[in-house]
C-alpha cells in the first residue's frame, strides 16, 4: 500500500485536527491533539472524585465481569475492580482492562473525529442494521445455500446480523482501565479500522511503528513480541487524544512507578482510508480464517461489513466527485480488488 502524508505524526490543535481528518487525503501517521478529549456527558465538572471513580460509578451491576490482561486467571467483577482501583500506586502484578464496554449514553468520541469524512463506518452499520425482516435470510429459507450463506434475494443471515450488532456496540467505544506498569503489547486493532483514544487520568505511553513493511504487519498479526521496524512513542496526559489510521501497529504502556490510568477508545473509518481499511481487513481475515484455533465469528462479521461496503461501492464507482472523497479513482480501484478478495473469502456471490 502506498503511503499518504509521509509524516511521522501530526501534533495539532483540535480545530486543525478536525480540518485534517475532514479532508480528502489519506493519512498514514497518528494525529495527536492536546485537550482533545470529550467528556461532556461522562465526567462531572468540579467533582472531587477521581475520573476513575466517576467512570466506575456509571457501572451499576456489581456482578458484571470484564476481560483483562493480568496475572489472575479469573475474570474480575465490577466489585473486585472497584476495590482494586480504590488504591492508586505501583503494584507488582498490574491489572489491564483495555476493552470495558462503555456504560454512558455517549461514548466520548472526540469532536475532531466527528465529521462527514469520518462517518463511513456509521454509514455502513446504518445500512446493515436498518433493515426489514425481508432482508434477513432466515434459517428455514428454501433458497439458502448449503454453506449457510444468504440466498440471492436477501443479504444477511440472523447470525451475521447479530454479530454486527455486537461488534457495533464495541466499536463505538470502550473504557481503558489499567494500573502502573501495565502493557498492551504490539498489535493492530482488530477489523482494521481507524481508532481514537483519549486519556482521562494518569499518563500512558503510546508507541507506533512508522511506515511498517508487510513483513512487520504479518509479524504483528502473528503475535510476534518483537516485530522490528522503526518505533516512536508519545506520552498522553489527561485530556490528550489521538487518532490512528487503519492498520497502525501500536502498543500502550505505563511506567512501573506511575499511577493508574483511565482512557476511552473507539473506532471510526474515514472515507479516504477506505482502500487501506479493506486491504488490512483482507490480510487479517486471510490469517484469521487460516488459524484453526481462532474461534471468533470472523466470517459472520466480515460478511456483514463487506455487504455494507459493497452497497456504497455501487454509488461511488463512476462518480468522479464521490471517488475523490474516497481517496481518488486509483484508491477506489485498489479498494474494490480487496473487497472482491474478501467476498471470496466469506463466499459472498
Amino acid at each position: 500500500m502506498p503511503h499518504g502524508d509521509g509524516q511521522d505524526c501530526h501534533i495539532l490543535s483540535a480545530v486543525d485536527a478536525r480540518g485534517l481528518l475532514a479532508g480528502d487525503d489519506q493519512l498514514d501517521a497518528p494525529v495527536f491533539v492536546a485537550n482533545g478529549s470529550n467528556t461532556a456527558c461522562i465526567l462531572e465538572p468540579g467533582s472531587q472524585k477521581r475520573p476513575v471513580e466517576q467512570v466506575l460509578d456509571w457501572f451499576v451491576d456489581s456482578s458484571e465481569w470484564f476481560e483483562g490482561r493480568h496475572s489472575r486467571t479469573k475474570r474480575p467483577t465490577l466489585a473486585e475492580v472497584r476495590r482494586r482501583f480504590a488504591h492508586n500506586g505501583a503494584v507488582k502484578s498490574p491489572w489491564n482492562l483495555p476493552d470495558m464496554a462503555y456504560p454512558f449514553p455517549e461514548p466520548g468520541r472526540p469532536h475532531f473525529v466527528s465529521s462527514r469524512q469520518c462517518n463511513f463506518l456509521h454509514d455502513v452499520i446504518r445500512y446493515i442494521l436498518d433493515v426489514t425482516p425481508n432482508n434477513i435470510c432466515q434459517e428455514d429459507c428454501p433458497n439458502r445455500t448449503q454453506a449457510g450463506t444468504c440466498c440471492s434475494t436477501q443479504f444477511l443471515t440472523m447470525g451475521e446480523f447479530g454479530e454486527i450488532q455486537q461488534g457495533w456496540r464495541h466499536w463505538q467505544g470502550t473504557v481503558m482501565l489499567a494500573e502502573a506498569g501495565a502493557l498492551t503489547g504490539p498489535h493492530s486493532d482488530q477489523w482494521g479500522m481507524g481508532t481514537w483514544i483519549s486519556c482521562l487520568e494518569g499518563e500512558f505511553g503510546f508507541a507506533w511503528c512508522r511506515q511498517p513493511t508487510d513483513a512487520i504487519r504479518d509479524a504483528i498479526l502473528a503475535g510476534t513480541d518483537q516485530p522490528g521496524g522503526r518505533w516512536l512513542y508519545k506520552v498522553l496526559r489527561p485530556d490528550d487524544s489521538l487518532y490512528m489510521p487503519p492498520g497502525t501497529p501500536h502498543a500502550v504502556f505505563r511506567l512501573p512507578r506511575g499511577k493508574q490510568t483511565l482512557g476511552l477508545a473507539g473506532h471510526a473509518l474515514r472515507r479516504p482510508d477506505l482502500a487501506r481499511w479493506l486491504h488490512v481487513l483482507r490480510v487479517e481475515t486471510e490469517q484469521a480464517l487460516g488459524d484453526r484455533s481462532n474461534r471468533q465469528p470472523y466470517p459472520e462479521v466480515i460478511s456483514g461489513l463487506v455487504t455494507g461496503a459493497r452497497h456504497f461501492f455501487a454509488q461511488i464507482r463512476g462518480d468522479a466527485a464521490a471517488e475523490e472523497r474516497y481517496g481518488g479513482a486509483e484508491s477506489v480501484g485498489r479498494a474494490e480488488k480487496d473487497l472482491e478478495g474478501l467476498e471470496k473469502l466469506v463466499n459472498i456471490e
